[in-house]
């Protein structure tokens, strides 16, 4: 086994607040495949693959689920182990273990989706189950999977994984009574209680344009000054990215880290004083394949 874009305008001002808007379930239809039955809603699309497992795509393609058998894949692996490779290939967070031999990562995908995944192995058979984007339907879903008649029990892996604080491609420790918040378009918003200070990491593939680490470093100084916000001179890092040191409207200060690598843009916004910042910036983790965010981390440590 071997193991998209929004200008980068960040303030300290930056509050996310979503809004959802749910309809009545449409109705939903269990379907039995090889290895699998699951709960189809109406509009969305099923597919079984030669393996026996099956994709379900939401009618406006915002969610995907995806249930894989792949015999083989596992040889001579454990669950661990294979859940290792996924997560590789996903460039998601390190696996935890969840018990019954299973474990699960969060990823990000290049539009800013987060998705949660659970992977084990049994008698060299990779068993996973992919579940990426937002949608009304989407928990109705994940509840009703069973694999081989065994109901794996994912709303319970995936809401560990939020406790835990994994954001798709980074994990973080989330201080008591900070708040996150999560936009499923590449920018999380960790917030002290008060407001007294915010971090904001964002991820997203590079928008044309902006192929490059200054070019996108001048584009995020004249998007905080447009906000009224002020900036210093910028001071690149040793990591190859950009430092940003800014003063909002309200006199808070801080400092925005903007790179560019392989395509994808990152930002790491830290404005204001708490007592708590500082470990919460120490607990920064980040998952695989991305050097550079991990780089930024460290920086925003100094």
């Amino acid at each position: 086994m071997t193991r998209k874009n929004s200008k980068k305008i960040f303030t300290a001002a930056a509050v996310l607040v979503f809004i959802l808007f749910f309809t009545a379930s449409a109705i939903a239809a269990v379907r039995e495949f090889e290895n699998i039955s699951v709960e189809v809603p109406d509009g969305w699309q099923s597919q079984e693959d030669e393996n026996g497992g099956v994709t379900l795509l939401s009618p406006d393609s915002e969610a995907v689920v995806v249930v894989m058998v792949a015999a083989g894949d596992a040889e001579g692996g454990d669950s661990k182990t294979y859940a290792e490779v996924l997560s590789d290939g996903q460039k998601g967070t390190v696996p935890r273990d969840m018990g019954g031999g299973r474990y699960a990562f969060t990823m990000r995908n290049g539009y800013g989706k987060t998705g949660h995944m659970c992977a084990w192995a049994e008698n060299g058979t990779g068993f996973a189950v992919m579940s990426l984007g937002r949608h009304p339907e989407l928990a109705a879903i994940e509840a009703s999977i069973k694999i081989r008649g065994e109901h794996p029990d994912i709303e319970s892996m995936w809401a560990a994984l939020d406790d835990a604080g994994d954001f798709g491609h980074f994990s973080v420790e989330i201080p008591a009574g900070w708040t996150a918040n999560d936009d499923n378009a590449g920018s999380v918003v960790i917030t002290s209680p008060g407001m007294a200070a915010v971090v904001m990491v964002t991820s997203a593939v590079s928008a044309e344009g902006e192929e490059d680490t200054e070019t996108l470093m001048k584009s995020t100084i004249e998007g905080i000054e447009s906000q009224g916000s002020r900036t210093g001179a910028p001071e690149k890092t040793d990591g190859g990215f950009y430092r940003i040191s800014c003063t909002n409207a309200t006199g808070a200060t801080g400092f925005v880290l903007v790179g560019v690598e392989d395509g994808i843009s990152d930002a790491v916004t830290v404005m204001g004083e708490h007592r708590d910042l500082k470990t919460l910036i120490l607990s920064l983790k980040v998952g695989y394949g991305r050097n550079q965010l991990a780089k930024m981390f460290r920086e925003a440590t100094k």
